[in-house]
């Protein structure tokens, strides 16, 4: 019988499908959802949570957002109002440090 080989170990956040992403000076690996909430963030501006989830097919976004403000990705929100004074948070990345 032919030995098996033993599969290689997992070794962090740099393994499967993890992207990396400099962002003001530093890197970042991120997972697929939070890779496409944070480009759509950098390359459209302000989105609403509905924006996202049409946009990119997430049911919630909100816990992924959550998940980039602590690995230290500097998420800002902003309360919007409509005309009819329903409130909606817009979510952006900040510039400024």
């Amino acid at each position: 019988m032919e030995a098996k080989q033993q599969a290689p170990s997992d070794q962090g956040n740099r393994t499967g499908a993890y992207r990396r992403v400099e962002h003001k000076g530093r890197i970042f690996f991120l997972s697929s959802y939070q890779y496409r909430i944070f480009s759509r963030l950098n390359d459209a501006g302000p989105c609403s949570t509905l924006d996202l989830s049409h946009a990119l097919g997430i049911a919630d976004p909100r816990s992924t957002i959550r998940e980039l403000r602590h690995m230290g990705i500097v998420v800002g929100d902003a309360w919007h109002k409509t005309p009819d004074g329903k409130r909606y948070k817009r979510y952006f990345l900040r510039k400024e440090v």
